[in-house]
């Protein structure tokens, strides 16, 4: 060594303990902020998939009954019996009675999750104020239809999307009930002057009640016989549903009872007031 020289060591060159730990500590919180994000992002596409799939049941459910289409699971026959229709499983004539109408359930056996669709038939003929085979003149009210359920054409499933019903509510002016129930008839005749009125009658009629009710095939046939249940003009549905991350959103069902179509209403997030 020359003199008068010193040697310099090399630079130390590196990250402290405490550097490194607080660089994993902000890598971790960026993907976990971003993780979150994109789960939220995917929770909220699967859920307006979701009600977009639910709006579209309650829709094709009112244009079946509009369009007098009913989707068998099976052969089935149709006749009246000491004023009432009897419905079975087997394939035969259908006399004196016919499909009229559908109730959706939205909660069924207290799971928010599931719904029913039960299928309804009435007499096509009053004869003395009873259901007859094939006389008289046709029922102007579903009092007078002695409507019954037939319990194999039901049809339960879960909501689409993960998504479960709140709420169902009633909707008057300013009041709003809870409900358990509506259901989706097609027109009956009207009567003027004790002359049936020709041309286009109602296309729907939504029959509601104005408590929570189960599933029995009973209590659905008491709510469609029931009177005074029909959708008043002005007056709507909302079925409320819930989602993953607080998702919410609302289905409105309203439309004219005066020879109008029923229609539907999807309402996103804070469009859906009433939930």
């Amino acid at each position: 060594m020359m003199a008068g020289i010193t040697k310099k060591s090399p630079k130390q060159v590196g990250f402290t303990i405490i550097e490194v730990m607080i660089f994993l500590a902000v890598s971790g919180l960026t993907f976990l902020i971003a993780a979150t994000f994109i789960s939220g992002k995917e929770a909220q596409a699967e859920f307006v998939t979701g009600m977009r799939n639910a709006n579209n049941i309650v829709n094709n459910t009112i244009n079946d009954v509009a369009n007098g289409n009913y989707p068998l699971p099976v052969s089935y026959s149709c006749s009246v019996t000491s004023g009432v229709p009897i419905v079975t499983s087997s394939s035969g004539d259908h006399v004196g009675c016919v499909l009229i109408g559908k109730v959706i359930v939205p909660e069924t056996n207290s799971d928010a999750n599931r719904y029913s669709i039960f299928s309804v038939v009435g007499c096509q003929f009053v004869f003395n104020g009873v259901c007859s085979a094939t006389q008289g003149v046709a029922p102007t009210d579903l009092a007078n239809e002695g409507s019954t359920v037939v319990n194999f054409m039901t049809q339960s499933n879960n909501w689409p999307g993960g998504v479960s019903i709140t709420k169902l509510l009633l909707v008057s002016g300013a009041n709003t009930t809870n409900i358990g129930a509506f259901g989706i008839f097609g027109g009956l005749p009207q009567i003027n002057g004790g002359v049936y009125v020709s041309g286009s009658q109602a296309a729907n009629v939504v029959v509601v009640n104005n408590s929570l009710i189960s599933d029995s095939s009973s209590q659905i046939e008491s709510l469609v016989n029931s009177s005074g249940l029909s959708l008043l003009n002005g007056s709507y549905i909302v079925m409320c549903f819930s989602g993953g991350n607080n998702h919410k959103a609302g289905i409105v069902i309203g439309g004219s009872n005066q020879g109008g179509q029923l229609t539907t209403t999807l309402q996103m997030e804070n469009n859906a007031t009433q939930c």
